[in-house]
C-alpha cells in the first residue's frame, strides 16, 4: 500500500510537495530517511513550519 502525502507550509498554505514519500522527498530535496523523519516530526507535534 502506497501512501499519497501533501505538504503545506503552515504560514501561506502553500502546497510544497505532494505525491508519494520518494516523490516528496526528491520536491523537497531531502533524502527519503530524511523525509519520514520530518513526518515523524510532524505527527508528534515537534516541527509545525509545515503541515501534512
Amino acid at each position: 500500500m502506497m501512501l499519497f502525502y501533501t505538504v503545506y507550509l503552515n504560514s501561506n498554505e502553500e502546497i510544497v510537495a505532494s505525491g508519494t514519500a520518494y516523490e516528496c522527498a526528491q520536491q523537497m530535496h531531502k533524502s527519503l530517511n530524511g523525509f519520514h523523519s520530518m513526518v515523524s516530526k510532524n505527527m508528534k507535534g515537534i516541527q509545525k513550519n509545515i503541515r501534512l
